[in-house]
């Protein structure tokens, strides 16, 4: 067959996984999957990276995660210059297996252009030519600047066209940042900035976020093994030290109040079935943090990044089963009405009528319906008034350049 390929249980239980499958023990990174390592900016995401890099040459533990088998590395990245590389190289230790097993390219002139054909060709043939076990995109941003579900969707799936499927195919990891502030929660998903899309797509999401001169890694999500607990570590030299317990800031050790006032809904929403948000409400009055503002906040939340999914008439319910992605778009301004992105607006006032406007016909009805309110300023077009589009408005065609990826080795 040209796109399925179908297995029955017998030829399942006979298939064997290739030995070095798992790359990174406890499923944190594996072949024909997608892992992202998200951060703010300048908090060492690049260096881990590197890190990674370097566990695949010597097997030692990456940030404690023990290493199963030797890899080669590829980092794509539109972040450093080759200066800045050049120095990077310098601080590591000299070695005499590096050779061909860690190779980074030099910045793109135009950028990470997967939707380049010419690009992917040529990436494909550096993967292959090299035999790359992981290849690294950093920035995720640069690869896909506009971060809305159907254009990460389609550039991942770019991605996956240009490394390879399957069983002995590259480990995909994507290294993108982090929304503004730092949270620890069940909600660590929603702290990865953009879409939903990005951490439903990955198998495993790790956060790395500051704390003094102390780093956390924390585990957002993890679906081939348990999730691993957080760790805490210090940057020294070119290299990531675990820290003792005792330097653990206090405050990281201790409840925040947020996880209690999740665990109370989720908790809410399993023991008495799907209700809606008056309810639910209903139920955890009095509860600490669960104000009616604060609880409809937490509400709308939970179901944008799909632990609560919400049915016909605004029925609530817990569900592993995530939201469908043209549904995780938050309008850019929309309203906000008790934390609701579809709270009623039944309390809101009717629109004015300017003078001389007269009432429209119903179609299905035949009587009157409101007037149409006319737009006091005509529509932006590319942000011209005129209706004519902005000169650079059109789409660029692909380049037919070769030669765009300039590796380092």
């Amino acid at each position: 067959m040209k796109y399925l390929k179908i297995w029955n249980i017998d030829n399942l239980k006979k298939y064997t996984p290739p030995a070095d499958y798992e790359l990174i023990g406890g499923g944190v990174l594996t072949r024909d999957s997608t892992t992202v390592l998200a951060g703010p900016p300048g908090v060492g995401k690049s260096l881990a990276i590197t890190s990674l890099g370097l566990s695949g040459i010597t097997q030692e533990p990456f940030f404690g995660f023990e290493v199963k088998a030797h890899f080669k590395t590829l980092v794509v990245q539109a972040e450093n210059n080759l200066v800045r590389l050049h120095r990077e190289a310098l601080a590591l230790p000299d070695r005499n297996d590096y050779q061909n097993r860690f190779l980074v390219t030099e910045k793109p002139l135009r950028g990470i252009k997967f939707a380049n054909p010419e690009f992917r060709r040529e990436l494909s043939e550096i993967i292959k030519a090299n035999s790359i076990d992981v290849v690294v995109v950093d920035p995720l941003n640069s690869a896909c600047p506009s971060l809305t579900p159907e254009n990460f969707l389609e550039q991942h799936a770019l991605m996956r066209e240009c490394i390879g499927s399957g069983d002995r195919s590259p480990a995909l990891v994507l290294v993108h940042h982090t929304r503004k502030g730092r949270q620890k929660s069940a909600l660590l998903q929603h702290e990865v900035a953009g879409t939903y899309a990005i951490t439903g797509t990955s198998r495993s999401t790790f956060c790395l976020q500051p704390f003094g001169d102390v780093l956390s890694l924390r585990c957002a999500k993890h679906n081939d093994g348990p999730k691993p607990p957080d760790s805490y570590w210090r940057i020294e030299g070119m290299r990531f030290v675990r820290v003792d317990d005792s330097e653990i800031p206090s405050s990281e050790t201790e409840t925040n109040p947020c996880d209690a006032a999740i665990e109370t809904i989720m908790d809410a929403l399993a023991s008495n079935g799907p209700m809606t948000r008056q309810d639910l409400r209903k139920i955890v009055e009095g509860k600490p943090g669960l104000g009616r503002t604060t609880l409809y906040k937490h509400v709308a939340t939970l179901v944008e990044v799909g632990k609560i999914v919400e049915g016909d008439k605004g029925m609530l319910s817990t569900s592993s089963i995530s939201k469908p992605q043209e549904n995780l778009v938050r309008p850019a301004n929309g309203p906000k009405q008790n934390g609701r992105m579809d709270a009623p607006t039944s309390r809101s006032k009717p629109p004015k009528v300017k003078e001389g406007d007269t009432p429209q016909a119903s179609a299905s009805s035949g009587g009157p319906e409101l007037p149409t309110v006319r737009p006091s300023n005509p529509p932006k077009d590319n942000g011209r008034t005129d209706g004519s589009k902005h000169p650079d408005a059109s789409v660029p065609k692909p380049d037919d350049d070769s030669n765009q990826l300039g590796l380092v080795f």
